[in-house]
């Protein structure tokens, strides 16, 4: 703990050299007072028993100020009580020193930015000084200087967590705007539980993690994705990752959630993640109009985990008719995996007969009774549709059975 300058301290067995040094196993009771000011003193405590309580520095009710580094309230206790946390306010520690630590408990009403002191551009947890890290409302976070700066090291311990009364809490966000079209446009997350509510077509959201040497070190990380938007949401690897898969996909993809869908992504390794998601939406009905060439786009062929009926409408004839592409249908489809497989049945409620069914590139068609797969005149046919690579993307859809509409 710090001594100099913060404590006072009530102790038994102190050694009688001048230097307070290796205090061990006496029974001398005596006083270490206003010891700050004092620079012939350089006492070093082995074996030391304390009788009574510890008292160390505190510091509180605190207020929160500024929005950067350098506006940040400065802490000057062991003991740091803050009950009042603005928007995007933050505290900067004091100049490390190897040894010291530093309790931060945050009562505020929002998240609190805690940064490395800015004289000495000391580091926390590894980011960079004038970004600091997260201390989320409701939580305590023990702060352990192991570096003297500068460029001195703090390491958090429970920087991810909280407490509700009795009930551990986890780092989180609410409502959230999905944005861009792409990986690097989309909205980066920063905690591990986050509600999108706002989701236009095409946007989306940034998986948690710290990014070095464009990796992100996600191993251990779980995050959830709530999407309580009214589109599917893209879900990409953290932003500044180039190396970063969610499924195995390529590290620019996105993984599409449903709507009122619940997504728990996890990692076990550094820059590699799965996603387990659940969706009540298992089947769809969806309509295409004929024309003389007709190409099935991957919302048309998809939307139900388990089953999707398109109904190719309307009295033109269809002389050339292809699906969309795999890269395309995995985009669309429920977070996508090796397997992922539902039943697809294409409907042509009018006598003309359609061409051949043709796929897309990387989507093979296939047949049990012939190579020739057709939809039939005021008919239906059955496929089964599975992702067959995603690194890749692959998806083939075999032909299961036919019928007549009506």
């Amino acid at each position: 703990m710090a001594l100099l300058g913060t404590e006072v301290l009530l102790v038994t067995g102190v050694a009688s050299n001048s230097q307070l040094s290796g205090v061990s196993e006496q029974t001398t009771t005596g006083a270490i007072a206003a010891l700050a000011g004092s620079s012939a003193l350089s006492p070093t405590f082995n074996n030391l028993a304390i009788t009574g309580l510890f008292t160390e520095s505190a510091s509180g009710p605190l207020t929160a100020t500024g929005s950067s580094q350098s506006t940040a309230l400065l802490l000057a206790a062991e003991i740091n009580y803050l009950t009042t946390v603005a928007a995007n306010t933050g505290v900067q520690l004091p100049p490390a020193a190897a040894g010291l630590t530093l309790v931060l408990v945050n009562q505020g009403a929002n998240p609190l930015q805690v940064y490395g002191n800015v004289t000495s551009g000391d580091l926390i947890d590894g980011n960079a000084t004038a970004t600091g890290v997260t201390q989320m409302q409701g939580s305590t976070t023990l702060y352990i200087c192991d570096v003297s700066g500068p460029a001195g090291k703090w390491t958090s311990n429970g920087i991810g967590e909280g407490y509700s009364g009795s009930l551990i809490t986890t780092n989180y966000q609410t409502g959230i705007s999905a944005a861009g079209t792409s990986q690097a446009t989309a909205t980066q997350l920063t905690n591990q539980v986050a509600l999108v509510s706002t989701v236009a077509s095409g946007t989306g959201v940034n998986l948690p993690s710290v990014v070095v040497s464009n990796t992100s070190q996600s191993a251990g990380i779980q995050a959830t994705v709530i999407n309580n938007g009214a589109n599917s949401l893209l879900v990409y690897p953290p932003q500044g990752a180039t190396n970063d898969t969610i499924n195995g996909q390529g590290s620019t993809a996105g993984v599409a959630i449903f709507p009122g869908t619940v997504a728990n992504f996890s990692s076990a390794s550094n820059g590699v993640w799965f996603v387990e998601s659940a969706t009540t939406k298992s089947a769809i009905s969806n309509t295409v109009a004929s024309a003389a060439t007709l190409v099935l786009t991957a919302a048309q062929l998809t939307g139900g985990t388990a089953d999707v009926a398109l109904t190719i409408t309307g009295s033109t004839a269809v002389t050339s008719l292809t699906t969309d592409t795999a890269t395309n249908i995995l985009k669309v489809l429920h977070s996508p995996v090796v397997g992922t497989s539902y039943k697809l049945r294409l409907i042509n409620v009018y006598t003309t007969a359609t061409s051949s069914l043709l796929g897309g590139t990387g989507v093979t068609i296939s047949s049990a009774g012939s190579g020739v797969v057709t939809i039939p005149a005021s008919g239906w046919r059955d496929f089964v549709v599975t992702v067959t690579a995603v690194s890749t993307p692959a998806v083939t859809m075999v032909s299961t059975s036919t019928g007549t509409w009506s």
